[in-house]
């Protein structure tokens, strides 16, 4: 069994996200007028908004046999 390394973008992806999430928290703390129902909102929306291309990348990558089970409905 032949193991590959990891490409040197994968690392670095995945320190920036874990600075990114940890950071997160300790910013929004800093908005002391803001309530907390309202931050915990902010927080969701800018991870959608930097999620969403990449969504859109995997989806537009996918074969039309992925697409067609992600559109059925349950």
């Amino acid at each position: 069994m032949k193991q590959t390394q990891a490409p040197a973008w994968v690392w670095f992806l995945l320190t920036a996200s874990v600075i990114g999430v940890s950071a997160a928290g300790a910013l929004f703390q800093q908005v002391d007028q803001v309530t907390p129902l309202l931050r915990s909102s902010w927080r969701l929306q800018l991870t959608a908004l930097i999620l969403a291309p990449l969504a859109i990348w995997q989806w537009r990558g996918a074969n039309s046999e992925i697409k067609q089970k992600c559109r059925e409905t349950r």
